[in-house]
């Protein structure tokens, strides 16, 4: 059976129930679910997390027959007042994917620079990681 889970995406914050879905799914028998909700387990379990999420609102872009940028043109020419609105929820919901999208890919370039480094300090690298969701 497929699970579900039902999130609410914003335009500039990422779902914490999602983050924290994903860290649980992506956990090896070694990592320690303490605190999950405040935490981030490791950071290869933190990458693993972000990308699925990613994959998540690809996916969910793709569903979309237009793009945004196609919506936009169609919404500058159309006069019909039911159709405006319709154009004016996809846009919106177009748009918070695009942003998720956006600042996913840009933590997930920080993280993964971070593991061309030598060695980390595991709890530099949570204090890192908890840094970059401070602006999401």
């Amino acid at each position: 059976m497929k699970e579900t889970i039902k999130v609410e995406l914003k335009e500039s914050r990422l779902d914490e129930d999602m983050i924290i879905y994903f860290r649980i799914l992506h956990a090896s028998d070694k990592d320690s679910l303490t605190n999950v909700r405040q935490h981030p387990i490791s950071l290869q379990n933190e990458i693993a997390t972000l990308n699925s999420i990613l994959n998540v609102c690809t996916q969910e872009q793709s569903k979309f027959k237009t793009t945004y940028e196609e919506d936009c043109a169609i919404y500058k020419d159309c006069k019909d007042y039911k159709m405006i609105q319709v154009l004016h929820y996809r846009m919106s919901k177009k748009k918070i994917l695009i942003n998720q999208c956006k600042m996913l890919k840009e933590i997930l370039k920080s993280l993964e620079d971070r593991t061309k480094l030598p060695a980390y300090d595991a709890p530099f690298m949570i204090h890192y990681i908890e840094s970059l969701f401070q602006y999401c």
